[in-house]
């Protein structure tokens, strides 16, 4: 805008920002924010040891490849909590994949559920009051963060 002031062109700014939020847009349809997110917080475990599963509980399904194949990498090393959250977002993600009607289709959630393949499955699932749980490998069960019954 001071640009503009000093140019004497304040009819080009709305032009210059029409330009700048198409831009803005398009970079976050490309960079899969919650995918980075999740890398990061992963980055973080590994150098400190420190990973808040709640927190990326509450990242949307486009984490979930990023941290899928984290996982699939680091074998034995990924804390069991992560792998016992992991098989709860895959198995609600098959209920709503199969429950939901075609116009739900959402690209993340498929590509999430691809990721997720061979982590969990629904027979591990079940709902207790308003939350799912999951079946623990470390124990009688696990509820999943973040997980709501609708």
């Amino acid at each position: 805008f001071l640009i503009l002031v000093y140019l004497d062109r304040l009819r080009a700014f709305a032009p210059v920002v029409l330009v700048a939020a198409l831009g803005f847009t398009a970079t976050l349809s490309i960079m899969n924010v919650d995918g980075f997110i999740a890398g990061r917080n992963l980055e973080r475990f590994e150098q400190t040891g420190d990973l808040d599963i709640a927190y990326l509980a509450q990242l949307t399904a486009d984490a979930l490849p990023t941290t899928a194949q984290w996982m699939r990498r680091s074998g034995a090393a990924a804390p069991a909590d992560l792998t016992a959250q992991l098989a709860c977002e895959a198995g609600v993600l098959g209920v709503e994949l199969r429950d939901d009607s075609w116009q739900s289709f959402n690209i993340g959630r498929q590509l999430a559920w691809n990721a997720l393949a061979g982590i969990g499955d629904e027979d591990q699932m079940w709902i207790k009051g308003m939350a799912w749980y999951v079946a623990d490998p470390d124990g009688p069960e696990s509820p999943c963060l973040g997980r709501q019954r609708d």
